[in-house]
């Protein structure tokens, strides 16, 4: 005899999209096993409770391993363009821009090679309990976690770019205060990536804080967050 249990799981996706799919499904093989013709030998019903209740485990066990959560992995920014991460109870998205930086390659300006000014930043408003902001520049190339170029926090929340003489800059990887251009050796390609955070607080940081002190003070109070990636060739 052909198991009306296993009616749904043969024609389900591989991947249920969520625990409630899985669960639905579920619901339709306990109604299906209601409508299923009695007979009154009592072998054949005690049969069909056990296939019943064994697909009824399979299911469930299914489910658990195969996807019925709903979680996934954040991607990394791609080159030239935004990516954004914004905590659910926003309604508008975060976004960092530049007018420089859309082509996906770091302009030699704002390189050693150049004034070794930063680019050109904006950013959205955060989220309505958005205190401050930060700015990380960071080489992704560099081992141990890469090489720092810029820090910059507490920028004010009514600020929608970095501006002169407001927040608190940490030391970069260069030794110095402030921003320090891309500058990879001679021959080679390197990518750059910034990130701007929308905080809900002004960080405790005192002047030339190290990258250890950035992250430390961040968490716990980043409300939404937006990356842009770029890079440099140095020739």
């Amino acid at each position: 005899l052909t198991d009306p249990s296993l009616e749904w799981f043969q024609d389900s996706p591989a991947e249920p999209e969520s625990l409630v799919t899985c669960i639905k499904g579920m619901h339709g093989v306990m109604r299906r096993h209601s409508d299923w013709p009695t007979e009154n030998h009592p072998k054949i019903r005690a049969a069909r409770r056990r296939a019943f209740w064994r697909s009824f485990a399979l299911f469930v066990s299914l489910g658990l391993l195969t996807g019925c959560s709903s979680a996934h992995e954040i991607p990394g920014p791609t080159l030239g363009t935004s990516h954004q991460h914004t905590s659910p109870a926003v309604n508008s998205p975060f976004v960092v821009s530049s007018n420089e930086l859309p082509s996906g390659r770091w302009p030699a300006a704002a390189t050693c090679d150049g004034d070794d000014n930063p680019p050109d930043l904006q950013w959205t408003a955060g989220p309505d309990s958005t205190v401050s902001y930060a700015v990380k520049v960071v080489d992704t190339d560099v081992p141990n976690g890469g090489y720092t170029h810029w820090m910059l926090a507490n920028e004010p929340a009514d600020l929608r770019q970095p501006t002169p003489g407001t927040g608190v800059s940490g030391k970069n990887d260069f030794g110095n205060e402030g921003y320090g251009g891309p500058c990879p050796p001679h021959g080679t390609t390197h990518h750059y990536v910034v990130t701007v955070y929308a905080l809900n607080a002004m960080l405790h940081l005192q002047l030339l804080y190290s990258r250890a002190d950035f992250e430390r003070a961040l968490d716990g109070h980043v409300r939404a967050q937006s990356s842009i990636a770029a890079t440099y060739t140095r020739s």
